[in-house]
């Protein structure tokens, strides 16, 4: 059953609508009727990474595929459908949200839908030498900070937006990296110029633990200059980003689909989930 979530990118939807949830705890109020919101980011996160899943299946004339393209090879038809119905739910969803949202959706869904649409020989803007990372960063960081603070689910001030962008794209770069590392070989195959071509396996792995660091030293200065977390909060942010540090070494031993499905894409369910827990325990 898990498994079967997993590969069907239903888990990683899950992870961004809980990093939207993350954004709405560090707000000074927030609306409790946002179960729109968070339905749309659920349903429009699945909706993109099943459409790039289907791209790549359909494009690719590999027999040995990852097992996570075989489960979706196997499925196609189904994913075809359901991405077909889920349009309606998002049509729906979309009547809850202010113009300034949809101007934030739109702007994350031009990069989105270019992404991996093949447009002659172009490849998307994934073929774009070293973009990869950092565009999928921002994108997660549009999604799960500025769309709930600019459309007001959340109220904080810019400043504490703009930190908190950055801390969350350095999060979310950390956690990218080492599917780069995983895929290399396809990547290379594909032609494509990544980080980890560009500075190998181990270094990519530094690169990214290097970004959680960052990242730490971001969320303790906006504890400690801004006031802006509390000390338990920080601690529970040092904590989640020790268990992903380690998962990130693990990870570069691991090739395997579900692990990095799992276990990777579980870091941004598990956040948030620290956080839930320093507060009780506090």
């Amino acid at each position: 059953m898990f498994k079967n979530l997993v590969y069907a990118n239903g888990w990683i939807a899950i992870g961004a609508a809980m990093q939207c949830m993350l954004t709405l705890m560090h707000g000074q109020q927030y609306d409790a009727y946002l179960w729109p919101a968070f339905a749309l980011v659920l349903i429009a996160t699945w909706w993109s990474y099943s459409m790039h899943r289907v791209l790549t299946i359909t494009t690719s004339a590999k027999k040995d595929l990852p097992v996570r393209l075989q489960w979706s090879r196997r499925r196609r038809k189904i994913l075809l459908a359901a991405l077909g119905i889920a349009i309606v739910p998002m049509l729906f969803l979309i009547r809850f949200l202010d113009h300034i949202s949809w101007t934030i959706c739109l702007i994350t869904c031009i990069p989105v839908l270019l992404y991996r649409l093949p447009i002659g020989k172009w490849g998307g803007l994934r073929a774009l030498p070293y973009l990869k990372l950092p565009l999928i960063a921002v994108v997660w960081a549009l999604v799960t900070v500025a769309l709930p603070v600019v459309s007001g689910w959340t109220v904080m001030t810019r400043e504490n937006m703009y930190i908190m962008f950055a801390e969350r794209s350095l999060f979310i770069f950390a956690l990218t990296l080492p599917f780069d590392v995983r895929d290399a070989k396809d990547d290379s195959a594909e032609g494509l110029k990544t980080w980890v071509h560009t500075v190998g396996k181990v270094a990519a792995i530094r690169i990214s633990l290097f970004s959680l660091l960052l990242h730490t030293g971001l969320v303790a200065g906006h504890t400690f200059f801004q006031g802006f977390y509390s000390q338990a909060q920080l601690l529970a942010y040092s904590g989640s980003n020790l268990m992903t540090a380690f998962f990130i070494v693990r990870s570069a031993r691991v090739e395997s689909d579900f692990f990095h499905l799992s276990v990777l894409d579980g870091m941004l369910v598990a956040q948030p989930l620290w956080l839930w827990l320093f507060e009780f325990l506090g």
